[in-house]
């Protein structure tokens, strides 16, 4: 059973100040989903992103994550799932920004869909955060089937039979 967690402007005031952020572009809060971003888009002169390695950035990311209040629950770092780039001329693109998701975990399932927990970092450091919250609760189990089972039932469905001259269900 799937519900949204609502994001109140208590947390998202505790998530600034844990983060130590006093200054910010711009933050929108509707229910369960919050973007809020500390710079403004777009290059303004940023440094080039590649100041970090993969480590640096889950490390950061983890960080980051720990001190954000409304994100209960279990998570995985999915790792880096976008940039931004921007041209610089004639000598290609430099990325300015990138940023990693975390999908949430219910015991040692990856909940994919739903739910959604992306940091965005450039050269400084984190510049946004982006959350679409859920609350999960378990109301039954599916049975496991055994995989050829499974097979057989596709192949000779239990809800009908086929009219052997037809090939149409009846």
């Amino acid at each position: 059973y799937i519900t949204e967690r609502t994001i109140s402007e208590n947390d998202v005031q505790k998530m600034k100040e844990n983060l130590g952020i006093t200054k910010y572009h711009r933050s929108i809060l509707e229910g369960n989903e919050l973007i809020f971003r500390l710079v403004p888009y777009g290059d303004d002169g940023r440094s080039v992103y590649e100041t970090f390695t993969e480590a640096d950035l889950e490390r950061m990311a983890w960080e980051s994550l720990s001190k954000i209040p409304f994100a209960n629950g279990e998570y995985t770092y999915a790792g880096v799932t976008g940039s931004t780039e921007r041209s610089q001329g004639g000598s290609g693109y430099k990325t300015i920004e990138v940023t990693v998701s975390f999908y949430r975990c219910i015991g040692d399932i990856s909940v994919v869909g739903n739910e959604k927990l992306n940091l965005t970092f450039d050269a400084t450091g984190l510049v946004e955060v982006y959350a679409v919250m859920f609350d999960y609760t378990q109301i039954g189990m599916m049975d496991v089937v055994p995989l050829e089972e499974a097979k057989n039932k596709i192949k000779t469905p239990d809800w009908s039979s086929l009219n052997e001259t037809s090939g149409k269900v009846k």
